[in-house]
């Protein structure tokens, strides 16, 4: 790869993490009682360390250290996005590479990829966003190209995109984050417009603007991650204001979150990422230097405190920018 050299004397996964020694969260207040179920494997886009660190978070909100990923075999160089397909295979945004690298499903350590969509016909200069749909196909947001570029399951090498969008036209200006709903439609966050296009395929195969989440109603400042949870409704990370805001299902327009967490209590700050897990559980990526990772119950609002954290490198944490599970 061309830009192996550029990974050399890359900051290494330091502290406790690294050891394989196991982390508790700082517990900030109770999370309620969800059950007997299994943990939830929280994956980790630390954008500084260029690791992916692993998590099994419980139903209390106590996170154990599950594994990492990274190293030079990896590849993995200033990652910013994240996803994993239906079969588990993992999907690395890497942008310092101009890549996307994928992984298996229980890769660890610093191994090398499966495969790699690189070159020329991708389009792909700086990869931010990636998602993937239950077909496995990958749906890449590039910075660089303000374009949403789409490849078959099983792309690999200098792929050519199925379906791609691109421009001012089709309301890309500066795309960061990207979730897709149920029925197929993509919503991608444009940092500088302050709003989230809405796109879909058309039956000629091409991806189309559909509409848009934008306004002043919407509350929405520089927005950059994206996340849907079951019942379809999409939480976004606002950067510029550090706050977390959420939409019903279908939304559309200039229309008023369900949901607003902002405030000193939440410890946001500088907001990139956002996810929410199988139980409604909300995680943020706080990218302040060295970053943290704060973590709030089903259903919160407004200035509320995390329900557990965590904080620095040696909790494996630098620079968290993304998430999926």
């Amino acid at each position: 790869m061309e830009a192996a050299s550029e990974q050399v004397g890359r900051p290494a996964l330091r502290g406790a993490f690294r050891l394989g020694l196991v982390l508790g969260a700082v517990a900030c207040s109770s999370e309620p009682d969800l059950g007997p179920r299994s943990p939830v494997r929280l994956y980790v886009v630390n954008s500084l360390s260029s690791y992916i660190t692993m998590y099994d978070v419980d139903s209390t909100g106590r996170f154990v250290a599950a594994g990492f990923l990274g190293g030079g075999s990896t590849g993995i160089y200033h990652p910013f996005g994240i996803a994993r397909d239906a079969s588990g295979t993992i999907a690395v945004a890497s942008s310092g590479t101009g890549n996307v690298l994928k992984f298996a499903k229980d890769a660890l350590g610093d191994v090398a990829p499966l495969a790699t969509i690189e070159g020329p016909h991708t389009g792909l200069v700086r990869p931010l966003g990636v998602a993937a749909d239950s077909s496995g196909r990958l749906y890449v947001v590039d910075g660089d190209q303000h374009s949403v570029s789409v490849f078959a399951a099983g792309a690999t090498g200098d792929a050519v995109p199925v379906m791609k969008i691109a421009g001012a036209g089709a309301g890309l200006t500066q795309p960061v984050g990207i979730a897709i709903d149920r029925a197929g439609r993509l919503y991608v966050a444009n940092d500088d417009r302050y709003h989230i296009e809405i796109l879909a395929p058309t039956t000629s195969g091409r991806l189309a603007s559909i509409g848009a989440i934008a306004g002043s109603n919407t509350l929405l400042v520089q927005p950059s991650g994206l996340a849907m949870d079951h019942l379809g409704r999409l939480y976004v990370a606002n950067e510029g204001n550090n706050t977390i805001t959420v939409y019903p299902a279908g939304a559309q327009g200039n229309v008023h979150p369900m949901a607003v967490i902002g405030g000193g209590k939440t410890g946001l700050d500088a907001l990139i990422g956002v996810a929410v897990d199988e139980w409604g559980r909300l995680y943020a990526a706080n990218s302040w230097f060295p970053g943290s990772i704060t973590l709030y119950p089903a259903g919160a609002s407004g200035n509320v405190s995390p329900i557990a954290s965590l904080v620095g490198d040696s909790a494996g944490i630098e620079e968290p920018v993304a998430f999926t599970f």
